[in-house]
């Protein structure tokens, strides 16, 4: 029964749904009634006062139909107590004693009866302590989600505004420059001007001669 215990210990712990706590506590005392009814077919055998089961006999000494029936209630048992321990009870030995097993050396078929339903008397008793853990544990509340990170506030724009002024900036400043400086034909020809003005006064100065 260890995953059983686990399985229902975790879900009285952890699961904060009340209906699906309500439903493992229906499925827990579907088990206690299925063993119940393997109590009863194993007392009926010791009722019956058979005894030829032998110490030592191998199973199917108990009958075809008492194997059946305990088998059938296993089948019953096991499919709850999966359900109510969410799996955890899967590799649990059964919870109802079985009967097609063979008897050791010092045991008759009664005393096996006496035994098993000792075993599911106290299997009994365990599920009870589980149904009660169910009702009395408070499960623990989830923990809160982290509130979500705040975004980054977004880039300024004026960065990119700056660099278009700058750029603005030194345009003008190269047209302007362009504007100051004179272009090389019209330096040439101020250059030629000024030499033709100062020969034109030695031309005057030749005639004045000659008369």
């Amino acid at each position: 029964m260890h995953g059983l215990e686990k399985g229902v210990n975790l879900l009285a712990t952890q699961e904060t749904n009340q209906q699906a706590r309500t439903k493992a506590i229906d499925l827990l005392n579907g088990v206690i009634n299925d063993l119940k009814s393997g109590i009863a077919v194993w007392n009926q055998f010791v009722n019956s006062g058979n005894q030829s089961a032998k110490p030592g006999s191998f199973g199917g000494w108990a009958g075809f139909s008492m194997d059946n029936q305990l088998w059938e209630l296993e089948l019953a048992a096991r499919a709850k107590a999966k359900q109510a321990s969410n799996g955890g009870s899967s590799l649990d030995e059964p919870l109802i004693s079985q009967s097609n097993v063979k008897l050791t050396e010092d045991k008759t078929g009664v005393d096996c009866a006496r035994n098993a339903i000792d075993a599911m008397e106290d299997r009994i008793a365990r599920i009870k302590s589980l149904v009660e853990v169910i009702n009395k544990t408070k499960p623990a509340k989830p923990a809160a989600a982290k509130p979500a990170a705040k975004a980054k506030p977004a880039a300024k724009k004026s960065a990119a505004p700056a660099r278009k002024k700058s750029t603005q900036h030194k345009a003008a400043a190269k047209k302007s420059a362009a504007k100051k400086a004179p272009s090389k034909k019209k330096a040439g020809k101020a250059k030629v001007a000024k030499k033709a003005a100062v020969k034109k006064p030695a031309a005057k100065k030749t005639k004045a001669k000659k008369r």
